[in-house]
């Protein structure tokens, strides 16, 4: 369906659904990526998995990169 997913979403209709401007939400995040971005992260935070490297929690750029070799 093409009104559903990533490319459907608008920083727009996300104001209209929070009963804001959009323009109050560029205040906080500068674009839907980075929105998206946020969002993973806070997502994975609570995720179990860990870097080896570090410890730290899995990161989205992290991930991404694991994808890219696999």
């Amino acid at each position: 369906r093409q009104d559903e997913g990533f490319d459907a979403f608008s920083m727009r209709k996300l104001a209209t659904a929070l009963g804001m401007k959009s323009p109050s939400l560029y205040w906080h995040v500068h674009s839907k990526q980075e929105l998206f971005d946020l969002l993973v992260d806070t997502v994975l935070a609570d995720c179990p998995y860990r870097t080896p490297a570090t410890g730290s929690p899995i990161s989205a750029s992290s991930l991404a990169t694991y994808g890219r070799r696999s």
